[in-house]
């Protein structure tokens, strides 16, 4: 299954029942900066923020790069 990480992050939201300001807040981010990953997927985010998304997602962290890899049509 390939997620993007728009869909990664609301998943997290429904499944920790908490809401944009509460998991940017725990991201370390503004709102307005995960209004940009939900836009954008990610796309010029930094990668702090990301090793964050990862630890709040539950995923291994090779099934979240491998999302990345995968969204992304990285090679390798």
């Amino acid at each position: 299954m390939n997620m993007t990480v728009k869909t990664t992050i609301k998943k997290i939201l429904d499944a920790r029942k908490i809401s944009r300001y509460q998991l940017a807040k725990e991201l370390g981010i503004t709102p307005q900066a995960l209004e940009y990953m939900l836009q954008n997927n990610s796309r010029g985010v930094r990668v702090s923020v990301l090793i964050k998304l990862q630890e709040v997602s539950g995923l291994t962290v090779s099934q979240f790069w491998k999302l990345l890899k995968d969204e992304h049509g990285l090679d390798g």
